[in-house]
């Protein structure tokens, strides 16, 4: 779909998010537990790592007597040239996140 100009993410493996599909994006599975996001933001900060949007979508065991469900992140990141080493010590960081289950980066450039 666009938004203006700008194409976007609607749906991703059952999860229902709004995303802009440009620049580079790191796209995270996790477990909908508390405390990710601020993990997320925190690693992100400590490689020097700007967020330009941040987009959240998440998803309901559907399984009786759990609560637990399961989310994602698309994340777009100001990644200027000289922080591509950054860029990958934090996606190995995310990795190692307990409650993350999935990391993996895209390079859309401007589209």
């Amino acid at each position: 779909m666009l938004h203006g100009h700008s194409p976007r993410l609607l749906s991703y493996d059952g999860i229902d998010i709004e995303a802009e599909l440009s620049g580079t994006l790191a796209i995270i599975r996790n477990r909908d537990v508390p405390g990710v996001v601020g993990r997320i933001g925190t690693i992100l900060g400590e490689h020097q790592l700007n967020i330009g949007n941040f987009a959240l979508g998440r998803k309901s065991s559907t399984k009786p007597g759990v609560t637990e469900g399961s989310a994602l992140a698309v994340v777009q990141l100001d990644v200027p040239a000289e922080s591509q080493a950054a860029l990958g010590s934090a996606i190995e960081e995310l990795r190692n996140v307990e409650a993350i289950t999935s990391v993996r980066t895209v390079e859309l450039g401007k589209l």
